[in-house]
């Protein structure tokens, strides 16, 4: 008995430390005018910081055919996220984002990575940066699960096509400001030239 008790211990210890697992979630650019050709390329291809957060089913960032939170709307269209992590800090207090992490800002072509620590209880994650410049585009996932088939997932890779907040009509990159208030929708195409490529990759992986 007294050789059982501690291995009964150590295999309560094993499933509570395995409820809540950390993630590294890496945004590698691919903002170049060889992936995106067409007029009106930027001169400066560049990402805002990447803000990142763990949450429950009660939370979504963003849904295409919802409206952008006043949050989104500036990170969308100014890259400033003040307003958004004020958001998710009050959804923390309310016991529905478990974490938020601000990461580095990125040029066309390199990398930013947050860690974010997920559970059972919160086994989703959320993630946007701002195409800069551009009128209102984001990347991003919004409600991703890490949970698979009752587990944890180890790593997935995902190509991130750019999104349209729906808060500004503009068309190119530089396109001056045009006030729009319609749903979040995918962008197909920039300046009528379809978008082929992706503007990035998410790569989420079990640390």
């Amino acid at each position: 008995m007294k050789y059982l008790i501690p291995f009964l211990l150590a295999s309560l210890m094993n499933v509570a430390m395995a409820k809540e697992v950390s993630y590294k979630v890496t945004f590698k650019a691919n903002f170049t005018k060889a992936a995106h050709p067409g007029s009106g390329f930027p001169n400066n291809p560049h990402f805002s910081p990447l803000i990142g957060a763990s949450h429950n089913a009660a939370y979504s960032m963003y849904q295409v055919g919802s409206m952008a939170t006043t949050g989104v709307k500036n990170v969308a269209e100014t890259g400033n996220p003040t307003v958004l992590l004020s958001e998710l800090s009050d959804l923390r207090s309310s016991d529905i984002v478990k974490d938020l992490q601000r990461g580095g800002g990125t040029s066309g072509t390199s990398s930013s990575t947050v860690t974010l620590q997920v559970s059972e209880d919160f086994p989703l994650i959320s993630v946007i940066t701002m195409i800069a410049p551009s009128p209102d585009w984001v990347v991003g996932v919004s409600g991703f699960s890490l949970i698979e088939n009752g587990e944890f997932i180890k790593k997935r890779e995902l190509p991130l096509y750019a999104i349209d907040a729906g808060t500004d009509g503009g068309t190119r990159y530089t396109s001056s400001n045009r006030k729009k208030s319609e749903p979040i929708g995918l962008l197909i195409d920039v300046s009528g030239n379809a978008i082929k490529n992706p503007f990035g990759t998410l790569t989420i992986e079990m640390l």
